[in-house]
């Protein structure tokens, strides 16, 4: 939930970013509000939103003391909607500082760690395939 107010000012920037001269061509050709929207205004500001949702991801998977602390730590699967439970970035941390002989535990945090950077950095890539999809669709309209 904190991640919204993130990815609300990035849409309303990305929004607010569109060229009037877009609408007011769209409008003048008879498009509809919500037909500009849907064709010429969310295909520009797409890519922008993206890396908002992007940053909001980033920023909540790096808020992993303050989830441990607030939402406390359970090892079990979820069991309701309001329940403790696991999470990555908890995993990786309690892993970490669980004292260990073997390093079985640092071994497992790594893991953890490492799967971690391959979602983000998968996230990553498709948000850059995507904008740059958008970025293709939308180069004759930015003209």
């Amino acid at each position: 939930m904190f991640m919204v107010p993130f990815v609300y000012r990035t849409a309303d920037l990305a929004f607010a970013n569109v060229p009037s001269e877009q609408r007011e061509a769209a409008l003048a050709m008879g498009a509809r509000p919500g037909q500009y929207l849907i064709r010429v205004a969310l295909p520009i500001a797409l890519p922008a939103i993206l890396s908002g949702v992007f940053l909001a991801m980033a920023i909540g998977l790096g808020e992993t003391a303050p989830l441990l602390y607030t939402a406390g730590w359970s090892s079990t699967p979820v069991g309701g909607l309001f329940q403790p439970t696991s999470f990555l970035t908890g995993a990786i941390w309690n892993f970490y500082d669980y004292p260990s002989t073997e390093g079985s535990f640092q071994a497992l945090a790594f893991q953890a760690a490492f799967l971690l950077l391959i979602l983000v950095i998968g996230l990553n890539v498709v948000v850059q395939l995507v904008a740059e999809r958008y970025r293709r669709r939308t180069r004759g309209m930015m003209a």
